[in-house]
């Protein structure tokens, strides 16, 4: 008999509304041992989050409004910087505030399960300490 050499599932937090979109999202990832989803669905507790949680990749949710994001990624910049964050967003064309830490990426609608899969296992690639990789912008069409 071998030794069983078992990993703890990586944190991700999902900060958004409770909604249809959220509900497919968290549905696609639930389905992952490797993952321990922590949804926050009120953006004002972010900091309080991220100053008791840590976690390896951050999740936004496509209902969140533009204007929120600054905030948010700013407290996310000051307390968890080198965590990455995949922003789901409702229009490919949106403006989104820059991160002045580690990666943004951004996964436009629709959220097909398959892509926002390997997005968010880029993201945690990304999030490694020794790897200083940017993600960019995921279109699907």
């Amino acid at each position: 008999m071998g030794v069983v050499v078992s990993r703890s599932p990586k944190t991700v937090l999902y900060f958004g509304q409770r909604s249809s979109e959220t509900k497919q999202v968290l549905a696609s990832l639930a389905g992952r041992s490797d993952l321990r989803i922590v949804h926050v669905p009120i953006v004002e507790s972010a900091a309080w989050v991220l100053q008791g949680l840590p976690a390896q990749l951050i999740i936004v949710g496509p209902e969140l409004a533009t204007n929120m994001l600054a905030d948010l990624f700013l407290a996310i910049d000051q307390l968890r910087p080198q965590v990455p964050v995949v922003a789901l967003r409702p229009k490919a064309d949106e403006a989104l505030p820059s991160r002045s830490a580690q990666a943004l990426s951004v996964l436009a609608r629709p959220y097909p399960t398959p892509v926002l899969l390997r997005l968010v296992d880029m993201a945690l690639e990304a999030g490694l300490p020794d790897k200083k990789a940017a993600i960019g912008l995921v279109m699907p069409n």
